[in-house]
């Protein structure tokens, strides 16, 4: 028999009743402090009727009528848990919880989707995927809330069908957006067709999984309703605006400024990237940090836009470690974690804690770049995203090849010998950035003249008219 991880089996009750008031068993299975739950066919009426530490089998006290028929059946469907332990042992080395389940819950009988959704989403949790949990635990709620619509007690997956997924997509558009309660408005298009994606990717998922036959996946033959969308993005002069904006230093408005031009030179850095800059990113010139998004290496030249920014932010005294941007602080816990891989192993609370944190001071950020475009008279909806298109489109008006472009901003593909490399030819790249923000001669004449006090223009202007 091959080996395995210790993997230990037990009973948990589930803390919340169902609609009939009564409590769920189920099965925990668990190795390295990771559970996955195997719902049981047993139910109680009364909390204390469970005994998860039951001597001999009688994990139903006698409390409950039926207590001897429950704790057989308990028994029984624990013993074939194990067994499917077992077989899985004599077919592979490696054996999760999640494999397991799978396993056990394998049947012709129909499933609910609604708790194979739910499980998704513990598995994203327990990985520490606190964004990518959120955006699912999202669907799930509005999944749950159309089956309430609809009076029904579950959504099996015998039930996904085109014409399901066109009601639940009706569904959608009528919600009412949250995030601007009070307008009227309701989810817009793009907000649909999001959860209409992450609905597919867990059919997918369903189907690799076994629970789905692949020719029964609905979205085979479902049509996303695509709307165009015109993304907001800043011309040449409102980028002027926002820079001779008078903001008083050291003000959030101040901050906020400084972080969307820094992200405009640096073509585009993400604002999460951006907030979790350290001193040690920025050496000899040059910016290098791993996307926090999909993990990919930029390393590309500051320009002197991005440089001038950064000295109202040098101080004496600086650690490498410390942030450049004063929206978090080396005080929380996560702070000690540096690397993205250092970030990609810390727990789950912490994933959670720093995830909450840069959503917040996002929130601000974009607040402030609101009160910012209103101060310089733009109309438009100012956030800190807006600074990657701005860039994206100054970079194409000055005939970039937009397969360079794709590379600043990281949405091309690593290629494999650059990934094994570990380096990256930078030069294409550090040429387009320095050749889009290079000052004109035109420029730097009429910066010269404004930096001359009164008297010095009038003796250059005499040495000019007596040439």
């Amino acid at each position: 028999m091959a080996s395995s991880k210790h993997i230990s089996f037990g009973f948990h009750l589930n803390v919340r009743p169902d609609r009939t008031g009564k409590y769920a068993i189920f099965i925990r299975i668990t190795q390295d402090r990771q559970h996955k739950y195997i719902k049981t066919s047993v139910v109680v009426s009364n909390k204390k009727w469970f005994n998860k530490n039951g001597k001999n089998d009688n994990w139903v006290r006698q409390s409950d009528p039926e207590h001897a028929k429950k704790n057989e059946i308990l028994a029984k469907e624990l013993a074939e848990a194990k067994a499917a332990y077992s077989d899985i042992l004599e077919e592979q080395s490696i054996v999760t919880p999640y494999i397991i389940k799978a396993k056990v819950e394998e049947a012709p009988l129909a499933k609910s989707f609604l708790a194979f959704a739910r499980d998704h989403c513990e598995d994203l949790h327990s990985n520490g995927q606190i964004r990518y949990w959120k955006q699912f635990r999202d669907l799930t709620n509005k999944l749950d809330l159309f089956r309430k619509t609809q009076r029904k007690s579950d959504i099996l997956f015998v039930e996904l069908t085109v014409p399901f997924l066109d009601k639940f997509e009706k569904f959608l558009q009528r919600l009412p957006n949250q995030r601007e309660k009070g307008t009227g408005k309701v989810l817009s298009k793009n907000t649909v067709l999001n959860n209409m994606k992450r609905f597919r990717t867990l059919t997918r998922k369903a189907v690799k999984l076994g629970y789905l036959s692949a020719d029964k996946d609905p979205f085979l033959n479902y049509e996303f309703h695509w709307l165009p969308t015109t993304k907001d993005r800043l011309e040449s002069d409102e980028i002027e605006r926002i820079i001779k904006l008078d903001l008083e230093e050291g003000s959030m408005l101040w901050h906020a400024r400084n972080c969307f031009l820094f992200s405009y030179y640096c073509a585009g850095i993400r604002v999460g990237d951006l907030i979790q800059l350290r001193w040690r990113n920025v050496e000899g010139g040059r910016i290098a940090y791993q996307m926090g998004k999909n993990h990919k290496d930029r390393d590309n030249i500051l320009v002197s836009q991005a440089r001038a920014i950064l000295k109202s932010y040098d101080h004496e005294g600086k650690q490498r470690d410390d942030y450049v941007f004063p929206w978090l602080t080396n005080d929380k816990p996560y702070a000690k974690h540096v690397t993205q891989n250092e970030k990609d192993t810390m727990s789950v609370e912490l994933k959670t804690a720093l995830f909450n944190d840069i959503s917040a001071k996002t929130a601000l950020l974009n607040k402030c770049l609101k009160q910012i475009a209103k101060i310089a008279d733009i109309d438009k909806h100012l956030s800190f995203h807006v600074s990657r298109h701005s860039f994206a489109k100054l970079a194409k008006y000055k005939g970039t090849n937009s397969g360079v472009v794709q590379g600043l901003l990281g949405h091309s593909s690593i290629k494999t010998t650059e990934g094994y490399m570990g380096q990256f030819d930078t030069s294409v790249e550090d040429a387009a950035l320095e050749k889009i923000f290079e000052t004109s001669n035109e420029s730097k004449l009429e910066n010269f003249v404004d930096s001359l006090t009164p008297e010095q223009r009038e003796v250059l202007i005499m040495k000019l008219t007596t040439k």
